[in-house]
């Protein structure tokens, strides 16, 4: 009754956090504020501010904000990225620091660490969550830099370069087999104990 109801219950009490929705709500706000701060700064700057991360885009036309121009658009959605990441990285190393303390805690609470495993057999655990929010960041750097080659020097997007669009393939945590092996082994040492 201890490991199975008692223990997995107060784990999750302990890890139940009440300001999820405010934490939600925060972000969003944070967004909106930070989309209005990025929008009303002068366009040079907004276009500075990309090409110190990018100079490879920095050309003749670099400062072009004519109305067929995207270079602005693109500028300003880089920039308010760039800064929500920063207000981001904040939550996910809290995130992170949360789910070590969940997986320190699989040694002494065998029914957490079976939840876990039976989630990692699905490919719905922690570890291919963040494997697939790192792999996505990837492919999306990857998606971006395909696209600004087009924006930011002026070239028309033909029906010939679809065959070229970046393609996500969808992959998971290499190193899941390995855990669920080993887990796997461990809970089974553990109820032979119990034998």
């Amino acid at each position: 009754m201890f490991l199975l109801i008692v223990l997995p219950a107060l784990f999750n009490f302990s890890f139940s956090r009440a300001d999820t929705d405010e934490n939600t709500a925060t972000y969003a706000s944070r967004q909106r504020e930070t989309e209005w701060e990025t929008w009303d700064l002068p366009q040079k700057q907004v276009l500075d501010s990309f090409y110190t991360l990018y100079p490879i885009y920095r050309n003749s036309h670099a400062y072009d904000t004519s109305a067929p121009s995207t270079r602005r658009m693109m500028a300003y959605y880089e920039l308010v990225s760039q800064r929500m990441q920063r207000f981001a990285a904040q939550t996910a190393a809290s995130r992170a620091q949360d789910i070590q303390l969940i997986r320190q805690s699989y040694r002494y609470n065998p029914a957490i660490y079976t939840q876990s495993l039976l989630n990692s057999v699905a490919h719905t655990d922690i570890a291919d969550y963040a494997y697939f929010q790192q792999q996505t960041a990837l492919f999306r750097k990857h998606w971006k830099s395909f696209l600004y080659s087009y924006h930011f020097n002026d070239k028309k997007f033909g029906a010939d370069d679809y065959r070229s669009l970046p393609v996500y393939h969808p992959s998971y945590d290499p190193d899941s087999r390995q855990q669920q092996i080993k887990g796997i082994c461990y809970l089974l040492l553990l109820a032979t104990g119990y034998y």
